[in-house]
């Protein structure tokens, strides 16, 4: 079922829903670039129906990506995935059943009190271990939940109070270098995660990362002027530096009588926002569970 304009897209199944990258500012509702999640009606310029359809439409500035919302993955999926697992699994079970029934290695019995005992031990572990997991999982969410929050108010800011509609355009476009530039950082690989594994590896072909095809200069190409552009990639810390760049503007909108002491404070303030939410997108990034617990 299509909304409006652009060409069906009829390979959705039931379960998941619309991930659009908007390729291009929309004519229609001044939508800036950048990336949408529809799920649950139409939400934003590239016009996509929600989860639970069997079609939606895209206009031609917008890639379509899908993401898995169902209420679990099917089995088929879950054993493929998890096949090698499954095959070691099975070894082990089988080596020791081997040992005592066929060679008489009578030695190899647990008593039944140890089984229960590591087996309680092992489910107070793996309970605990889902309950963090859970909370940095939220904590995440809260982060993007603030930055897309502090976004919408950078906007609906640089749009009212500059004198000029060029200054406003010159902060969004720069608002929209930071999201990239933070994707791109969160994106880099670390040596304590498992995208790297083979069955990660193999499941890789049901979706896309942009940022692994994409290169940084050029996604950023389109957001900054050259100056600022070279500025940026020379830089150790590009978001820290983009942010920088926001304040000096704003600064330079406040000597040169475009914006008032009491615009200046809130630009300031949305600033030293995002500065905090980069932070704890950071540590999420950069600081794994520990595997000791």
């Amino acid at each position: 079922m299509a909304i409006r304009g652009g060409t069906p897209y009829n390979g959705l199944r039931d379960g998941k829903c619309c991930y659009v990258r908007c390729l291009a500012s929309s004519p229609l509702q001044n939508q800036v670039p950048g990336s949408y999640l529809v799920s649950g009606g139409v939400n934003c310029s590239c016009y996509l129906l929600a989860a639970r359809t069997s079609a939606c439409a895209l206009p031609n500035r917008c890639e379509m990506r899908t993401m898995h919302l169902g209420k679990s993955y099917t089995l088929s999926e879950f054993t493929f995935w998890s096949r090698r697992q499954i095959y070691a699994s099975l070894v082990c079970s089988a080596l020791p059943v081997f040992l005592y029934q066929f060679l008489g290695l009578k030695w190899l019995s647990i008593p039944v009190s140890v089984v229960v005992l590591l087996g309680t031990a092992t489910s107070f572990i793996v309970g605990f271990r889902n309950v963090q997991t859970y909370g940095r999982a939220l904590e995440a969410q809260q982060i993007w939940t603030e930055i897309l929050n502090g976004s919408r108010y950078l906007g609906v800011m640089s749009r009212d109070f500059p004198a000029g509609a060029a200054a406003g355009r010159e902060l969004i476009l720069r608002h929209c270098a930071w999201l990239t530039a933070l994707r791109y950082q969160l994106r880099i690989p670390r040596v304590w995660e498992n995208a790297g594994k083979v069955a990660n590896v193999e499941y890789q072909k049901y979706y896309r990362v942009p940022e692994w095809e994409t290169p940084l200069e050029q996604a950023l190409a389109r957001y900054l002027p050259q100056s600022e552009l070279d500025s940026v990639l020379q830089a150790e810390s590009k978001t820290s530096r983009l942010l920088g760049m926001q304040a000096a503007t704003i600064k330079r909108l406040l000597d040169t009588g475009e914006i008032s002491n009491a615009f200046y404070l809130e630009l300031g303030g949305s600033i030293r926002g995002f500065f905090a939410q980069q932070g704890r997108a950071e540590r999420v990034k950069d600081y794994p569970y520990p595997r000791q617990y």
